[in-house]
């Protein structure tokens, strides 16, 4: 008994004065660890690591990225994230190489790029983990997750954004101390085992989002949870615009007609784009007994009802509220009587629904703190309200198609002050565009582009300095924009579809631009050749003007454009030998309506991921390259979208960090780059149609329709399988169709019309299952038109003008020669079924010589006709020019 105040005494003196430095074994495996990652020469490695040095005087509890428990000096913690994130190989680890770590009870190892090999046994010495993250790394196979089932202590287990397909796994129900697992962005697929979250009790923090998972899931799981405060669900949206057949992930919250009083309070909501209650599409009733919402997004889920104002009466503390995408109705009604207590709010989201009305005139007095504010896509309409400008701290507000009118109120540009991201576009506003004074310094990027503001660029805009992306399209806006040197910061500039004029400004090769749009506007003069030279200019959009001259040259030896469109000039000369593997990025090359000529040259095929290819009414002439099926049409890079989550409690290892949660949803704020995406215009199925956002990715055609072109149509297009979209009328193609057109299985868009192609349609063309418009009119086909498949539902117009064609009556149980309307023939083998103008001129000129020299040879041999001509016309001269006689001589 005398021996315990002394070892008490120890105990305690240990606790102050800690141990001496860390175990020789941990250093060791440390350095072994150092070692691993040098193997794959990442600098960054070693700036981030240069204390982990074989030093037995340097105490590795001090090193960077290390923390040790101070009573035992045994590592518990280990924050080597981010260490290979600049390198583009996947390093295979073994975990065992951490087995020496004790005590080691959080481990980080995100964004590090690896191939994690996980053993059951070399787990057995991390038994006492309770925080692993291996967040963005590149594991794939699901069935490595089932070792990682052993870490029964396991309480924060990150695994989002990794490659993980396959099932969900089922051992994760074994964990009984997790408190939080994320496995946002993987390939998991199939439907979610309810029973899986039946153990996991303790569970507070669960994310799913961005997965492929089908079927339904109900909330019934968590119903003996007591402890759940997030919860995140939510389909890869992706997936489904590349696939509409896909199942989509459905979650039921309670049954119809059933009610019940769950045994948790959340924090955080996010059920999104997941059929939510389908088909009924109502609102959770659970959420009735919701009172700590933080966040909640139920947004892509179709509900309907009206404006759901009992979610912030309920919830006080309530933050970010997101609905869009839904179809909610009727006026948006918010609380009244809160002069004194104004709501917390500092999010809402109401976009893409079915309200109307006019927003609530109070708006910025009922919600002073709304730092973002989008009601986009709806029907609202009168003025904007002049209370919005009482909301100092808003930083991103979106008005935009809609149907307010009037001017933008004064206050608006002097209380917002805050004020970062305004979109006003599609809407009916009038008025002097940017009236003075401005508050608005702080301002980023300003879209006003759809309205009815007139009048010339004032001076107001000068007030903006640090102002990125401009976009003023579609007004009524005219004069020479000479403003533009003022500014340092734009990057972005669209004055499209205006009444602009005079040369293009040169001043704009001053800015680090990366999209310039002066569309349908009365620019003239030549194309600077800086503009095409700009070094980060990824779009260039010079569409309908009076430009003039030659498309200028290239002076660098890469370039990042991506689409460049200069449709509907004036421009002339030869294609430039610039497009070839100098534009690695070109998806989109636009040059139709112009004056171009020459052939079309070989290093076109060098665009290896061109989708949009327009060459279409110019005047190039000679043969199409058979190299063009060396381009990969239609193949974009899929990229997964980011996480709108970051799993920050990793930090903890001892308990739920009590954070503000709307830490996590910070990138929810405005996605630019998807709302006011590029946009390009083709012309398929006989229209000119706009592809944006992620449908770009699955399109791609090639227009070279209105030119001279000659030859046969290579058998090389054939082997474009992703090509959608093919016009080659009004040519001069001579030959049969090529054979090698089975192979487009993408097809949607056919158009061979107006040329001189002869022999049968090819019967492989029957089974291309997606073409939606064919047309080989005014061709010189033969044989019989294909019944089965697509070829026969098209009518009568899509082979008319070929005379040795016939096409099957489905009606009429016959078949019928389709014949050209009456047009001049001829047994040229390159005579087209339309005039020939100049053969025309040429005829027309011989004939009028011809009927001129009879009638004066015939008036001179016999007197007595020529001198019955000569009175004829004395009589009709008298008759004409009676009058004019009359005043001028009498």
């Amino acid at each position: 008994m005398e021996l315990l105040p002394l070892v008490f005494y120890f105990m305690v003196l240990v606790q102050i004065l800690g141990s001496e430095g860390c175990m020789r074994e941990e250093r060791t495996a440390l350095l072994d660890i150092k070692a691993f990652l040098n193997t794959y020469n990442d600098s960054s490695i070693d700036h981030d690591l240069y204390l982990w040095v074989n030093d037995t005087e340097s105490d590795c509890c001090s090193w960077n990225r290390v923390m040790c428990n101070p009573s035992s000096g045994h590592v518990v913690k280990l924050y080597l994230q981010g260490l290979r994130t600049s390198s583009r190989q996947y390093a295979s680890i073994d975990l065992s190489l951490f087995q020496k770590f004790k005590e080691l009870r959080s481990l980080n190892l995100s964004d590090d790029r690896l191939e994690t090999m996980i053993h059951t046994e070399a787990l057995g010495n991390l038994s006492n983990l309770e925080v692993l993250s291996l967040r963005n790394n590149g594991f794939g196979d699901s069935n490595k997750i089932q070792g990682l089932c052993e870490l029964k202590k396991i309480r924060v287990l990150d695994l989002s954004q990794n490659y993980f397909d396959g099932p969900f796994p089922t051992c994760l129900g074994n964990l009984t101390s997790l408190r939080a697992l994320d496995l946002t962005s993987n390939y998991l697929s199939g439907d979610i085992p309810t029973f899986v979250f039946n153990n996991l009790n303790s569970l507070e923090y669960l994310s799913l989002l961005y997965n492929f998972f089908q079927g339904t899931f109900s909330l019934s799981s968590f119903a003996n949870n007591s402890h759940l405060k997030v919860l995140a669900l939510e389909m890869n949206e992706l997936v489904l615009q590349k696939d509409s057949s896909i199942q989509k992930f459905q979650v039921e919250t309670e049954g119809e007609g059933v009610h019940w009083v769950p045994s948790f309070q959340l924090e955080v909501l996010h059920i999104a784009n997941c059929k939510l209650n389908a088909p009924r599409a109502t609102l959770p009733s659970f959420l009735s007994y919701q009172h700590d919402l933080k966040y909640l997004d139920l947004s892509k889920n179709n509900l309907v009802g009206t404006f759901p104002m009992w979610l912030l009466l309920n919830n006080k503390n309530l933050k970010s509220l997101i609905l869009h995408n839904n179809k909610f109705t009727g006026h948006f009604e918010l609380p009244t009587n809160v002069d004194q207590n104004p709501h917390p709010l500092y999010d809402l989201q109401i976009a893409n629904n079915q309200m109307s009305g006019k927003l609530p005139p109070r708006i910025g007095h009922i919600m002073p703190n709304l730092m973002y504010l989008n009601v986009s896509g709806n029907g609202f309409d009168g003025s904007i309200p002049t209370s919005v400008g009482n909301m100092s701290d808003l930083f991103a507000l979106d008005l935009s198609r809609n149907n307010f009118s009037g001017e933008v109120p004064k206050s608006l540009w002097t209380g917002c002050a805050s004020l970062g991201f305004l979109i006003l576009s599609h809407n009916s506003l009038c008025g002097q565009l940017f009236p003075s004074p401005l508050n608005l310094s702080n301002l980023i990027l300003l879209y006003m582009d759809n309205n009815y503001f007139s009048g010339t660029l004032q001076h107001g805009i000068l007030e903006l300095p640090y102002l990125s992306t401009l976009d003023i399209s579609f007004n009524n806006l005219w004069g020479i924009p000479d403003f533009m040197s003022n500014f340092s910061n734009l990057e972005v500039i669209n004055l499209s579809g205006n009444k602009f004029g005079g040369a293009l400004p040169r001043e704009l090769c001053k800015f680090d631009l990366w999209r310039l749009h002066l569309s349908h506007n009365k620019f003239s003069g030549s194309i600077p050749a800086c503009y095409v030279n700009l070094e980060g200019l990824f779009y260039l959009y010079l569409q309908s003007n009076n430009l003039v001259g030659s498309i200028p040259p290239l002076n660098k030896s890469r370039s990042f454009l991506t689409t460049l469109d200069l449709r509907d000039n004036n421009l002339s000369g030869n294609i430039p030998d610039w497009f070839d593997t100098r534009l690695p990025s070109l998806r989109a090359l636009l040059l139709g309506g112009n004056h171009l000529q020459g052939q079309l040259p070989n290093h076109l095929c060098q665009l290896k991921h061109i989708n949009y290819l327009d060459l279409s009414r110019n005047n190039l002439s000679g043969n199409v390259p058979s190299c063009f099926n060396n381009v990969s049409l239609g193949k974009w890079i899929q990229r997964f979208p980011p996480s709108s989550i970051a799993l920050i409690l990793i930090d903890s290892w001892y308990q739920y960090p009590q954070l503000d949660l709307l830490l996590y949803f910070e990138q929810n704020y405005y996605d630019i780059s998807t709302e006011y995406g590029e946009v390009v215009e083709f012309r398929t199925k006989a229209s000119l149609l706009s592809y944006g956002g992620d449908i770009q990715r699955f399109m791609s055609g090639i227009d070279l329709s209105c030119n001279q072109l000659r030859g046969e149509i290579p058998y090389s297009i054939g082997y474009l399988n992703d090509l959608q979209a093919l016009n080659l009328s009004h040519n001069h193609f001579h030959g049969s169709i090529p054979e090698s057109f089975h192979n487009l299985t993408n097809i949607e868009s056919l158009d061979l019309s107006y040329n001189n192609l002869s022999a049968e349609i090819p019967l492989q063309l029957q089974d291309l299952n997606f073409l939606g418009f064919f047309n080989v009119s005014y061709n010189n086909l033969s044989g019989i038109v294909p019944t089965k498949g697509q070829l026969g539902a098209f009518d009568d117009s899509s082979y008319i003008g070929n005379p040795f064609l016939s096409v099957h009556n489905s009606n009429r149980g016959n078949r019928t020669i389709i014949l050209p309307p009456s047009s001049p023939t001829s047994d040229s083998e390159e005579d087209q079924s339309v005039i020939d103008i100049t053969y025309f001129y040429w005829t027309f000129a011989a004939t009028y010589v011809t009927v001129l020299l009879m009638l004066a040879i015939v008036l001179r041999i016999n007197p007595r006709w020529r001198k019955a001509w000569f009175h004829f016309i004395e009589v009709c001269l008298c008759k004409c020019f009676y009058r004019f006689f009359k005043k001028a001589f009498f």
